[in-house]
Formats: C-alpha cells, structure tokens, sequence
C-alpha cells in the first residue's frame, strides 16, 4: 500500500509514519482528520467549518482583499458561525507544506471573537494576526482577537496533534453551547491520539496503490 484515500484528502505511508511517536506531523493528516470531522462527526452542523491546511495556506497566498473576498464567498464561510483553521509559520506560499509548527485558530461569530490556541507559548502569535488581519474584513471587521489559556506541549514535535485536539473539543463545546475544556490535552491522551488516528486513517481510508 502506497496511501490511502478519504474524501478529498490523500495520506501517504510517511504521512502514517508520522503518527510515531514524538514525530512531527505534516499537513495531510491533519487535513484528513478534519475532513473526517466535517463529514462523520458535524454533518448535522453547517454552522461548523473545518478548513484544510492547504486552504488556510492558500488564502495566506492571497495579496489583493477582493481576492480574499471572493474565496470566503466562495467557500461561504461567510455563513458559518464557527470556522476552524489549522495554522502553520510557513510563509513561503510558494510551497505547499514547510514550517515548523502548528496551531489553531478559531472565529467564533456569535462572539465576535477569533481565538488562537498555541501549545508552545503563542510561537505563532504573527502569523495568526496576519491571517485574521486578511479574514477581517470577509468575516467580522470589528472581532477581536485573542490568546487562548491553553496546554503546552512537552517536546518539539506534537503541535499538530495538540492542535487537532484543541479543534476537536472546540467544535464540541459549540455542538453542546458551552466553553471549551480543553484539560482533556495532556501528554498521554496526546500519545493515545496518535495510535487512534492511525488506526482510523487504516480503517476508513480507501487503498489507493496507484497514487504516485
């Protein structure tokens, strides 16, 4: 098997193999999981968006505000209320994946608010105001932004999975109109999510040895 295939996203062996312990993920499994977020968890929820990594990178790209304008009509997130967006301090848009961390941020339209949730320190503080800066005048021109009170990852290597988890509880507490408790991310659930995503990519994912 070369890598498998879920909806619109394409996981390779390496990408599995990043689900290793204390390995660093790239884009493509976090693109996975939050497809499968979308579509398996929260298809009764369109006022949820999950947006892939790939995307969030393209509109990083974007220099011109009508442009920006145009693609958050297009992918009407203009009529969500909750839009999830997996960060990267990649700024060379010229490649696809790069970088070296991850975190997330959040707009929440009922509160007017984007919140970014970092487990390192708020390492991507930059990069968040940056986006939201190109996001505000789409989504909510007057919304703040915020730092979350959130946990820290304990090595270099797990900023993907602490921002998927932050994602996950995230969009829960919006499903069950409470705050997010995000005490559930500590190291072991971290590890243990690892081992569970593998085993979900393998279980879900369609064989697709034909895929260079």
């Amino acid at each position: 098997m070369k890598a498998v295939q879920y909806g619109d996203t394409v996981v390779y062996v390496e990408d599995l193999k990043s689900l290793g312990k204390h390995q660093w993920l790239g884009d493509r499994v976090i693109s996975f999981y939050f497809e499968f977020l979308q579509n398996e968890v929260y298809p009764e929820y369109p006022a949820i968006c999950f947006v892939s990594p790939v995307v969030v990178q393209l509109i990083g790209s974007l220099t011109v505000p009508t442009e920006v304008e145009q693609f958050v009509s297009a992918m009407c997130l203009d009529e969500r209320d909750l839009i999830l967006l997996p960060l990267n301090n990649n700024i060379d848009y010229s490649m696809a994946a790069g970088g070296s961390h991850w975190s997330l941020l959040v707009f929440d339209r009922r509160e007017h608010v984007f919140t970014h949730y970092d487990s390192m320190r708020h390492n991507n503080w930059k990069p968040a105001v940056d986006l939201v800066n190109k996001l505000h005048p789409s989504l909510d021109r007057y919304a703040e932004i915020i730092k979350a009170t959130c946990p820290q990852q304990r090595n270099g290597s797990d900023c993907g999975m602490y921002a998927m988890v932050f994602a996950a509880e995230v969009a829960q507490a919006f499903a069950d109109n409470r705050k997010p408790d995000l005490d559930c991310a500590t190291p072991s659930f971290v590890d243990a999510k690892r081992k569970n995503l593998y085993d979900l990519i393998i279980q879900i994912g369609k064989p697709c040895d034909n895929i260079r």
